[in-house]
C-alpha cells in the first residue's frame, strides 16, 4: 500500500518538486554569477529556504488536497488503517523533502567549494522541519482546501 500511495503523490506532485529544485539551483547560479564566489556562507541558507517551501507545500497539499480533489472518501473507503495511510502520505512528504534538501546542499556545497561544518545545521534543520512537517499536516488534515 505504501507504494500505491506513493506512486500517487509522486505523479501529483513532481511537477513542483522539479520546479523547485530548478528554482534552487537557479538561485545558487544567480547569487554566485552576481557576488561571485566569495558568499560561501549563503548557498547553504538558500537551500534551506527553498527545501523549507516545498516543505509547507507539499505538507498542505497532502490532505487537503485530497479533500479538494473529492478523492479523500475513496481513500477512507480502503481497507486500510488510517494510521497507515498518513504513515504513507506523511513519509512520502518527508523522504522527498530530504531529497530535495539534499539537492540543493550538494549544488551549494559545489557552488561553494567547501564542506561547512554540517552537524550543528543537520540537527537544527531536522528538527524545525519535522515540526513544521507535523504543523502542515495537521492544517492539511482540519483545512478543508490546500
Amino acid at each position: 500500500m505504501f507504494a500505491r500511495l506513493w506512486w500517487k503523490e509522486a505523479r501529483q506532485t513532481w511537477p513542483v518538486w522539479a520546479f523547485l529544485a530548478c528554482v534552487g539551483v537557479a538561485l545558487q547560479g544567480l547569487v554566485r554569477l552576481l557576488a561571485g564566489p566569495s558568499p560561501v556562507e549563503g548557498y547553504i541558507p538558500l537551500a534551506a529556504v527553498v527545501t523549507g517551501i516545498y516543505l509547507f507545500l507539499i505538507a498542505a497539499a497532502v490532505f487537503a488536497g485530497e479533500r479538494e480533489s473529492g478523492t479523500l472518501g475513496l481513500l477512507d473507503a480502503l481497507p486500510v488503517d488510517r494510521l497507515r495511510l498518513w504513515a504513507a502520505k506523511a513519509s512520502f512528504a518527508l523522504a522527498t523533502t530530504l531529497a530535495l534538501g539534499a539537492l540543493l546542499w550538494l549544488s551549494g556545497t559545489a557552488f561553494g567549494g567547501y564542506l561547512p561544518n554540517i552537524g550543528p545545521i543537520t540537527f537544527t534543520a531536522l528538527v524545525w522541519g519535522l515540526l513544521a512537517l507535523g504543523w502542515g499536516l495537521l492544517w492539511s488534515a482540519v483545512l478543508g482546501n490546500a
